[in-house]
């Protein structure tokens, strides 16, 4: 089946679950949100959740969440695979495992975070824009202890050192990597401000 624009399990909710931007929507619309994404998770089979999960960006953005809301913990081991699988954009599966809450998830996403640190960043993604060690970082604070969450830290810095690196010698002189610098460190707080809040939604619903 091609799950990409699935009529009632993918088209009605992936622009609103990518990045967790049902967040910015009204209370009104969130709850309206929530409740169809409650319809939808009750009706879909594991098998389903499954074919969406090894699909496309957009079924398996929504597969994550529908899993997230229904406590579908029987998909934490998939859903720990295809983290260390170091995709980009992976802000699904660090909100599904933190849901999810299982203490073996923390290796995962701190593998994850290392991964990004490492600075191996794809051609056309010189800066490890694309990644989300920033969710991974907020996932592991979330379900780990405070050793687990020290060595994320860790990680974070160790991947904002990566990017400074990365910046060219003409970007540095025109103070690229300042500005790169406090993105970052904006976006990791953010990152921990939304999973609170997506969280807070799924369990509320």
């Amino acid at each position: 089946m091609d799950w990409t624009f699935h009529p009632t399990l993918v088209e009605p909710f992936y622009l609103l679950v990518m990045n967790a931007n049902v967040l910015s929507e009204t209370e009104a619309k969130q709850a309206e949100f929530m409740e169809s994404l409650g319809r939808a998770a009750a009706s879909v089979t594991d098998d389903e959740l499954l074919e969406m999960l090894r699909s496309s960006w957009r079924p398996a953005k929504v597969a994550a969440w529908l899993i997230a809301r229904d406590k579908r913990e029987q998909f934490v081991p998939q859903l720990e695979a295809m983290l260390l699988a170091r995709p980009d954009h992976a802000e699904h599966l660090c909100i599904a495992l933190a849901a999810l809450h299982a203490r073996s998830s923390v290796d995962a996403l701190q593998c994850y975070v290392d991964f990004c640190a490492e600075g191996r960043f794809a051609p056309g993604d010189e800066l490890g824009e694309r990644l989300s060690p920033d969710w991974a970082v907020a996932a592991i604070e979330y379900i780990g202890d405070e050793s687990a969450a020290s060595r994320a830290g860790n990680g974070w810095t160790a991947f904002l050192a990566a990017q400074q690196q990365a910046i060219p010698r003409l970007m540095v002189e025109r103070g690229v990597g300042t500005r790169l610098r406090e993105a970052s460190e904006a976006r990791l707080m953010d990152a921990k401000n939304w999973l609170a809040l997506t969280l807070t939604l799924l369990n509320r619903a």
